[in-house]
């Protein structure tokens, strides 16, 4: 094996402060996610902790970051609004031109008045796997290997409000990833997602 390099003393500095902010953020959350205001923290100030951190990499007070970062299945994720706040207080404009229960366009213009749209309809959805279907053996709704809801309940519901907002992640993925810094997932569709097996987990979780 070739001799290891020496450690950039530029990369020390970086890990020192993370290290530093992780303290001063547990710090934060231990005082928060001790009562109500928590919310899904409660009691996991470490978890606090880190959701604090992600926040203020994409622009979130501590406190917002606490009620906006979801944590799900071991990924932090934001909702598909938060992503459209963002960018609108940086001056992106994000609209739905269109909307009902079975199709929802979304248009969004950038700083420099490109144009991004994306469409989401029922049918799209399905063949996404985001929207439960029957087993014609059972005449369930079909479950994954832990037998759990093949899709999200809310495509049932609210199908324009799950259109939506995947048609608005879509959009603000595009058009301002430095934005968001490569979130992969919106918290709606990582509750859409088949999360199956152990392996299918981590392959997933590889994948985005």
């Amino acid at each position: 094996l070739p001799a290891a390099r020496p450690m950039h003393s530029g990369a020390m500095a970086v890990l020192r402060q993370n290290a530093e902010a992780m303290d001063i953020a547990y710090h934060f959350a231990k005082g928060v996610c001790g009562g109500e205001l928590g919310g899904r923290f409660r009691g996991k100030p470490g978890d606090g902790a880190a959701a604090i951190l992600y926040g203020l990499e994409i622009g979130l007070s501590p406190s917002a970051a606490l009620q906006r970062v979801v944590v799900i299945h071991g990924m932090p994720s934001i909702e598909a609004r938060t992503m459209v706040a963002l960018l609108q207080s940086r001056g992106y404009k994000v609209r739905a031109t269109a909307q009902s229960d079975e199709s929802v366009t979304v248009q969004g213009i950038d700083l420099e008045g490109d144009v991004y749209e994306s469409t989401w309809t029922i049918e799209r959805a399905v063949r996404a796997g985001y929207v439960p279907t029957i087993d014609e053996r059972t005449g369930k709704y079909k479950t994954n290997d832990r037998g759990k809801l093949i899709g999200n309940e809310k495509y049932l519901t609210d199908p324009q409000a799950m259109l939506k907002a995947k048609a608005q992640a879509e959009v603000c993925r595009d058009m301002a990833p430095d934005v968001l810094l490569g979130i992969s997932y919106s918290s709606e569709e990582l509750l859409s997602e088949n999360w199956g097996s152990a392996a299918t987990m981590a392959q997933q979780q590889v994948q985005a």
